[in-house]
Parts: structure tokens; sequence; C-alpha cells
């Protein structure tokens, strides 16, 4: 290989120095010999030798590329790699000359790997050839998807503190919520869980809402019927409103999905007129609109902060001055006067009761035969 045809004549005056950009058109997994060679008329002098003995050979190999939260990449160049505690993801395929790797603390963290780097790690969410068996998200962590992949079952966990109680009329505890896979069940203490999917449904657990519209001042949301990927939302769950039965505060929620599909680098905002709604991969500052202790409004601070897995409101229309967004929910007036709350304790399982055309009968209002249990009983 020469570059001879791409050099000019090069004049170097004595304690000098000149720099000479070039490019190598190499291929990844060949090798290659390098030489440096000074010419002064007709007479050659090798500076760098290699040319003729092949002395100094160089195999090219892709290089580790690690990945911080907010998508800066770097190079490694070691053959032994500690990860640093702010990076949350890294690229191992193609690399043919690392050792080891040591892990950090983050359980969020993202091998991307093929058959000859697999067995460099053990554990966490390890991505082999664009597929995962496991990909586990915990809350408090960051997180980031450099490149697209398949997980064959997706989880992730929240524990609510803070509910709807009894005598308590402070707050409705709305919390944020995104997360980078669809996930289509929910369980609690093991148990299945669902949310309310539309301003109708009944016998439901909790609340999942998403943006809709908005005012100056308001932020509408409505009930969802699924929970898609890369969607910021807003949710809520029961204290000991309708008794300790209902209570999922304190409890790790897990969402999950099998076969998911994880996007790299996606878009997870959803912009109106006034305000975008936006979610965050990474514990950051920022400004615009954070949810408020009570979780029933949005409240504008110039300096803010947002954790993974949360979101945020921020303007697209410059001429809003708004100090707090009211969350509105459904069929509620812009002040939240009309609650949002459903009838959580309509009986559900096995205590259901049906007409004899297989319709759910919240409270029998005729005399007649129901279906109760799985048995016709006449009330």
């Amino acid at each position: 290989m020469s570059i001879a045809d791409k050099l000019s004549n090069i004049t170097i005056a004595k304690g000098q120095t000149v720099e000479l950009p070039f490019s190598f058109n190499v291929e990844y997994g060949k090798s290659y010999s390098v030489a440096l060679i000074y010419i002064n008329g007709q007479t050659q002098t090798d500076i760098y030798t290699g040319y003729n003995n092949y002395k100094n050979v160089y195999t090219i190999y892709h290089a580790p590329i690690a990945y911080k939260a907010d998508g800066t990449r770097s190079v490694i160049t070691t053959n032994e790699i500690t990860i640093g505690s702010d990076i949350v993801a890294i690229d191992l395929t193609g690399i043919g000359n690392i050792e080891k790797v040591t892990a950090n603390e983050n359980p969020n963290f993202i091998y991307y790997v093929d058959d000859d780097t697999k067995s460099l790690v053990s554990s966490g969410n390890i991505v082999v050839n664009n597929e995962a068996d496991e990909f586990t998200l915990t809350d408090g962590y960051d997180f980031y998807i450099p490149k697209s992949f398949t997980a064959k079952k997706a989880t992730y966990t929240r524990t609510i503190t803070q509910g709807l109680n009894k005598g308590d009329e402070s707050g409705k505890y709305w919390e944020t919520l995104m997360l980078p896979f669809a996930a289509k069940s929910v369980t609690a203490d093991g148990k299945t869980v669902d949310w309310f999917h539309s301003s109708t449904d009944e016998g439901k657990n909790f609340w999942l809402c998403q943006f809709v519209s908005e005012t100056d001042a308001t932020v509408k949301f409505d009930h969802v019927d699924d929970f898609e990927a890369n969607v910021p939302y807003i949710i809520s769950v029961p204290g000991n409103k309708w008794g300790e039965k209902w209570n999922l505060t304190n409890k790790p929620l897990v969402f999950s999905a099998e076969n998911a599909v994880v996007v790299e680098n996606a878009n997870s905002t959803v912009t109106g007129s006034i305000y975008k709604f936006k979610a965050s991969n990474r514990d950051q500052q920022a400004s615009g609109y954070f949810i408020n202790d009570g979780g029933t409004a949005f409240e504008n601070q110039s300096d803010g902060n947002v954790k993974a897995f949360r979101a945020y409101f921020a303007k697209t229309a410059a001429h809003t001055k708004a100090k707090t967004l009211n969350i509105v929910v459904g069929d509620e007036e812009e002040d939240g006067t009309t609650t949002f709350i459903k009838n959580i304790e309509t009986p559900t399982g096995n205590d259901a009761i049906f007409d004899l055309s297989g319709r759910r009968v919240v409270t029998p209002k005729a005399k007649g035969i129901y279906i109760i249990n799985g048995k016709k009983v006449i009330r």
C-alpha cells in the first residue's frame, strides 16, 4: 500500500516541524506494516523500520465504544477495560483483542457483544447479535440505547410511595413515567394489575394517562388502552382510600413485555402547540415545568431536575408566562374540580356479576337470573 501519490514535496527547515495529514484505506481484521522513510536527493533512510523486514506489524480491530447517558461516545484503547461510573453502555462487537471487562454498579448497563466477545461478560443486560434474553431496568439509574435490539423479556420496576388515601384531599399524586419498551402487563406482589383504559372502565387498579392537549395554564390528559414505548405518561395509584385490598403504595410495580423491540436513541417527546412533554433517560437539570409534590400540577422552574424514566413540560411557544400547569384528566374542569376517580371497588374476578347474555353488570337493578362465580343465581 502506497500513499506517495497523496503527498507533495515538503521542505523542512532545521529545527522545524511540519504536519502531514493523510489517511489509510485499511480493512478490519487484516495486518499491515508501517514504515517512515526520509529521502534526501538520491539517499533513502528508514526512520521507522518496518518497510522491508515487516517487524512492526499492526492488525486492525474495531475499538470498543463507550456511551454516556447523554449519548456522548468515546473510544477505548486498552486491552483491559474498567467501566467508569458515568458510562451506561459499551459496544464490544467486532473486537478481537480485549482481555478483561470490569463492570460498574449501574444495573441498567447494556453490553453489546457478539459470539467472540460474549465470554467477556456474565451478568447484566447483555445483547448478543442484536438480541437479549433479558432486559432489566431499575428505577433510579440512568440508561441509554445506542443500538436497537430485541429483548425476549423486558422488565422495569417502580415503587410508588404516595397514593390516594382516606380523608386526604391534598393531592392526586400523579407521577410521570416513560419506558423504552412497550409494556404488555403489570404485576404487584406477583399478581396482575391493570389500569383504567377509558373513562367508562371500572374495577381496575390504577390510572395511566397520556398528554392530549393544552391551554396556557392547563395540560390535559386522557386514559390509554396501550402502553407504548418512548411515550411519557402520568400514573397514579390508590393508597388506603378503598381499603388495603386496593392499596398499591410501597409495592413494587413490575412492567413487563416479551419479544420487546428496543429502539436506539428514540424520540420520547409529545409536542403540543404550546408545550411539549419530554421524557428523560437520565438525571439532568432542565428549564421547564416539573410535577409538584402533591402530583396536582406542573410548576415552572428555571433550574429543575428530572430523573430517568420521568418527564417534564418545556415551552414550544415563547409567549406563555404560566407559573403553573394544572393537570386535567378526561372530563375534569380546567380547575380540576371534577374527580377523575372511577369506581375502583367494582367487583372483579370471582366476584364479577354477568347477565345471561354475558354482559357484565355492576349492580343488578332488576330481579332475574345472573351468573356469579360461574353459577346461575336468582336475585
